[in-house]
């Protein structure tokens, strides 16, 4: 079995962690209760680290017609727009290397794009569109490249597959630029071949041509460069028909190992996925085992086929945000 790193994630605290929403709620959510285990969370809660009690009085974000926004909290009048900005720098610039981070949907602090917004003239009626909350916009411009999702996106397959192939594949290149060796770092990108082309194909090139023209010495500098472009990689929309090549070209190893029926079976598969009736997980598992079964050792050493735990797999998918 592959042995992972476990990423560092950045964790809304109501998220499974502590009774800490406006109304002393906490948010038990399957998911992010199973990956937890797997990984090293840090969990602020924004709202509270500002002085805000739980419960409290609940917040929302104002914007005036200049497009300027404010968190105020109207039961009191007040504004704690400039104690938020000050506590999300602070603690973003304190935080250091992190593989991604999973906020609270729709909170003022923290929701990514689906926070509702009101008028200055009227506080009770929303805005039109949705917007970034006050820490959220800070994780933004302080980790544009980190992978950043909320708990709520995360209930689609296809981005919970993507959000957890980038944390896992973050988290093994920090232990590979801890361990200071050129050599790893060959593995590393050995080993990421396929789901580099996957991902970035452009990239992927320049990350080879990097290794390629290495003549010795100190490995630091290639390995910021490298793990620079390594994030500019997995910051990218996956290619379908990049995927698609790859299940095309896994079955070749197996052109004299499958029967006719065998493979035609994955190939209609193959159609499946592409439908979207089939997770990516599904068809990785199936060459998985085939490169198991039939010892294909350079399939076996390509993360694509299993980038993060398989216990992490989960079929469940709430259908929305597939596009996203």
């Amino acid at each position: 079995m592959p042995q992972f790193c476990k990423p560092r994630v950045v964790f809304s605290r109501c998220l499974g962690f502590d009774h800490c929403r406006y109304n002393g709620d906490i948010i038990n959510d399957n998911f992010i209760l199973r990956l937890k285990d797997h990984c090293h969370a840090l969990t602020p809660c924004p709202e509270v680290e500002i002085g805000l009690g739980i419960p409290r009085e609940p917040i929302r974000i104002i914007e005036d017609d200049n497009k300027n926004s404010y968190l105020m909290q109207p039961a009191t009048g007040r504004d704690h727009s400039l104690e938020m900005l000050k506590y999300s720098n602070r603690y973003l610039s304190n935080l250091g290397e992190v593989d991604g981070f999973i906020l609270k949907a729709k909170s003022p602090s923290c929701g990514r794009g689906t926070v509702k917004a009101y008028h200055a003239v009227n506080d009770k009626i929303p805005l039109s569109t949705k917007t970034d909350g006050f820490f959220a916009r800070a994780v933004k411009d302080n980790y544009p490249l980190t992978p950043f999702e909320d708990e709520g996106r995360l209930n689609n397959y296809v981005l919970r597959e993507r959000f957890l192939t980038q944390i896992f594949t973050l988290a093994s290149f920090r232990k590979v630029a801890e361990k200071e060796s050129f050599n790893e770092l060959q593995l590393f990108h050995a080993s990421n071949k396929e789901l580099l082309r996957f991902y970035n194909q452009q990239i992927k090139i320049k990350m080879g041509k990097l290794i390629g023209d290495f003549t010795g010495g100190s490995p630091d500098i290639i390995l910021d460069q490298y793990g620079q472009l390594l994030k500019e990689a997995m910051a990218s929309h996956p290619r379908p028909a990049a995927l698609a090549n790859f299940f095309e070209h896994a079955l070749g190893f197996f052109k004299n190992d499958l029967s006719s029926m065998d493979k035609q079976l994955f190939l209609d598969n193959v159609s499946n996925w592409k439908e979207g009736k089939l997770p990516v997980s599904a068809m990785l598992t199936m060459i998985r085992s085939w490169a198991l079964h039939f010892e294909k050792n350079w399939l076996l050493e390509q993360t694509i086929l299993q980038p993060y735990p398989s216990e992490l797999n989960d079929i469940h998918d709430s259908g929305k945000g597939r596009d996203l």
